[in-house]
């Protein structure tokens, strides 16, 4: 009797230490902390968007976590699901895997003017602008964070998967503020992109590139680059160049500009935006490409590029898309 009296108190003992690991190993696992309840740490040097929670719900976590009396609208094409905490997840593979805290949140933060960017979270690693405008994007690559401005609106949130391991520390010391991975930065930018709804559609017609709001934006930055008011560009990129084209407005001749041009091709960006190749008619000896980035509404031109003409059946098939055009800007 004794004997079995001793073998229940260790089954017991060990049961209680079993259910202690356990409840411990739960209370590790959902430690996260909840941005709702503590929004200061948005803003700490130590942020790690796979660490946090917003109303429960957190990156990584199931689809079927977010409460459906919460849901304002239903998950569209793109997998975004708000709710009418002003919240939106956007899901892959019936898991989260980013948030956006939009402008109303963000106010009851004190996120509201450009200013208030960099002083709650410092300097970004990138900055994204328009000239004459005032949208802006601050990107905080290591943060997973993206912080867009828009006049009307305010400030909203973007937080995404952290594209860098989080080790519970500091940045290690061959990690710098000047020292940001280009890899790293352009996927953030395509992942975030991926959200927008496409603007022309993987086929679309002659019609809809003529009627395109992105196409037209490419005669209205031409016509504010010859005005010199610059009105519907991007801001640092009259200049850009890379090693295989030559690019940028201030490196051609103006006389392009001038000429009416038609559209070669065009179609939707992965990094936002469209992309077309155009043509001028009074000066068809080089083939541009034009990357008009932005929703609609909100498009500039952002990158302009010479794609020199390198045959001469290339040259004959260009004549023969200037005849037979009846679009021309």
């Amino acid at each position: 009797m004794i004997k079995k009296i001793k073998q229940y108190k260790y089954i017991i003992l060990s049961a209680l230490v079993l259910l202690g690991s356990t409840l411990y190993f739960l209370n590790v696992i959902d430690n996260r902390i909840e941005l709702s309840e503590n929004p200061e740490y948005l803003f700490s040097e130590n942020f790690n968007p796979n660490n946090i929670l917003v109303y429960g719900v957190g990156i990584g976590d199931e689809e079927n976590k977010i409460d459906e009396n919460l849901i304002e609208y239903e998950k569209n094409s793109y997998g975004w699901i708000h709710t009418i905490n002003k919240v939106g997840y956007r899901i892959l593979n019936e898991k989260v895997i980013e948030i956006v805290l939009s402008w109303d949140e963000t106010k009851g933060i004190g996120l509201i003017e450009k200013d208030d960017i960099i002083i709650k979270f410092g300097e970004p690693d990138k900055l994204e602008g328009v000239i004459n405008a005032s949208d802006q994007d601050y990107y905080y690559i290591d943060r997973g964070i993206i912080a867009r401005y828009h006049y009307d609106l305010g400030v909203n949130i973007n937080i995404l998967n952290n594209p860098k391991p989080y080790t519970g520390s500091e940045l290690d010391d061959s990690d710098s503020s000047t020292d940001i991975d280009p890899d790293k930065i352009i996927n953030v930018i395509k992942q975030l992109e991926s959200g927008n709804p496409p603007i022309l559609g993987e086929t679309p017609t002659e019609e809809e590139i003529q009627n395109s709001p992105h196409i037209k934006q490419i005669r209205l930055a031409l016509n504010g680059y010859l005005n010199g008011t610059n009105n519907g560009l991007e801001e640092g990129y009259l200049d850009t160049t890379n090693e295989e084209m030559e690019c940028g407005l201030n490196n051609f001749d103006k006389t392009y500009y001038k000429s009416k041009f038609v559209v070669l091709d065009a179609y939707d960006n992965d990094y936002g935006g469209i992309q077309a190749y155009i043509v001028f008619i009074d000066k068809p000896d080089t083939v541009f490409w034009v990357w008009i980035y932005g929703i609609i509404g909100e498009q500039r031109l952002r990158t302009f590029c010479e794609k020199p003409i390198t045959s001469d059946q290339e040259a004959e098939m260009i004549t023969d898309i200037i005849k037979n055009s009846t679009y021309r800007l």
